[in-house]
């Protein structure tokens, strides 16, 4: 009895779709068949006059006809999916048949699977490596880890807290945190390796008012979820005490809302993921975390702050695409750099254009145009401002010394005013 069936073959380049499993033969009067009677028995003649009848018998059953037949002796696999819902995948590249016309090389390489059934970690193990001889990429769930590494660990490690937060909005005067999450887990300062996962935290806040309709929509917490709960202040407070660096994604969010809910938040130094990651030079399209997470090959349910703390360690540790770093050692590298604030003071009103072009920001509290840049660079700034803004004419620079203490925060670091004559 001939099966009906749809699937794919992969031919070289191309992957095309074949109509029935049994290659070697079949009966004219089976089910799904257009009339007539007798049997044809596989052969290449057979085989090339199929496409002169495919057509009708695709006309009749095309919800199991997805493409079109090529000839299978060409070199290639065929893959099977029957009407029992089973896949088989064969080796098909032979010419070679026995007396019934049936190729001796038709060889297994993916057993049975009964769809009806999840997948053993063999069968999906196995899936993958072939689907991926097509240039085929499966995206795998995230698995949260304890244990990053089973080497021996350095002599000197850090303590680091992997931070998010989910907010009742973006305000910062306004707006209340209502769900903390943190991982402290251990690092090499040198490498970025992380090795042991030694806390997990996860808590709500009642904010004392109503949570936002669109911001539920994100983080899907609700009023009564948080209602009556409150942050366990002391066991912060020592979770915090041996933590060297906070990180987090998004650090000028999550600081400034951690620093005035928690005060031993203030005295950490701090690195952001988003900025101090060199995602685009390492030609990653994005540097929003689920995007990362898909390149990284796997996917997640963010937008809860422990899930989405564990989806940035998975990220942090995995290499870079051009450099071959581990990301948290970019991330260490740029962390421990001092950055001056410039500030261009009493600039040209016409010039705004191409401070903003340069990557200057308006600051309105102190109505000055504001950019960043590593130490080493601003000299280089400060000869393009003279040129291209001031004219060539004297002129005066802030200075606002950040690093890692206050960078993110809302607390102004040292400063100095600088005169270029």
């Amino acid at each position: 009895m001939p099966i009906a069936a749809s699937g794919i073959v992969i031919n070289g380049r191309s992957v095309w779709c074949v109509s029935l499993v049994r290659m070697w033969g079949w009966r004219k009067s089976a089910p799904g068949w257009p009339g007539g009677t007798g049997s044809m028995r596989g052969s290449r003649r057979h085989w090339n006059e199929w496409p002169m009848n495919r057509q009708k018998w695709m006309r009749g059953r095309a919800d199991w006809v997805c493409g079109q037949i090529r000839n299978p002796y060409r070199r290639g696999i065929g893959v099977i999916r029957s009407a029992e819902g089973r896949l088989a995948a064969y080796n098909c590249w032979s010419d070679e048949r026995n007396a019934e016309g049936i190729h001796p090389s038709r060889e297994h390489i993916v057993d049975s699977i009964d769809f009806k059934q999840a997948p053993s970690p063999e069968q999906l193990a196995r899936i993958t490596e072939w689907l991926a001889k097509a240039d085929h990429r499966v995206i795998r769930p995230m698995v949260a880890r304890t244990s990053y590494s089973e080497e021996t660990p350095p002599d000197r490690l850090i303590t680091a807290a992997i931070l998010d937060t989910e907010t009742t909005g973006t305000n910062t005067v306004r707006d209340k945190i209502i769900e903390l999450g943190m991982l402290l887990v251990e690092v090499c300062p040198a490498t970025g390796q992380a090795y042991r996962v030694i806390e997990v935290f996860d808590e709500l806040e009642d904010p004392g008012m109503p949570i936002p309709e669109e911001s539920t929509r994100i983080h899907h917490i609700t009023d009564a979820m948080v209602a009556g709960k409150r942050f366990n202040d002391a066991r912060i407070d020592t979770l915090m005490a041996p933590v060297s660096l906070v990180v987090a994604h998004n650090a000028g969010f999550d600081r400034v809302f951690v620093e005035q809910r928690f005060p031993i938040f203030a005295n950490k130094h701090w690195a952001c993921s988003f900025r101090e990651v060199p995602w685009s030079e390492e030609g990653i399209g994005s540097a929003k975390l689920e995007f990362i997470a898909y390149q990284c090959g796997f996917h997640y349910t963010g937008h809860r702050a422990t899930t989405d703390c564990h989806a940035l360690l998975e990220v942090l540790q995995q290499p870079l695409p051009t450099s071959g770093k581990i990301a948290m050692q970019a991330l260490l590298e740029n962390a421990r750099m001092t950055e001056i604030k410039i500030s261009a003071l009493g600039s040209p009103f016409e010039s705004k254009e191409l401070l903003r072009e340069r990557g200057y920001r308006w600051n309105a509290e102190k109505k000055v145009w504001a950019k960043d840049l590593p130490s080493q660079q601003v000299s280089e700034e400060a000869e393009w401002l003279r040129t291209s803004v001031y004219g060539g004419k004297s002129f005066r620079l802030e200075h606002e010394k950040m690093t890692a203490k206050n960078r993110y925060s809302e607390r102004p670091g040292p400063s100095e005013v600088v005169s270029y004559d």
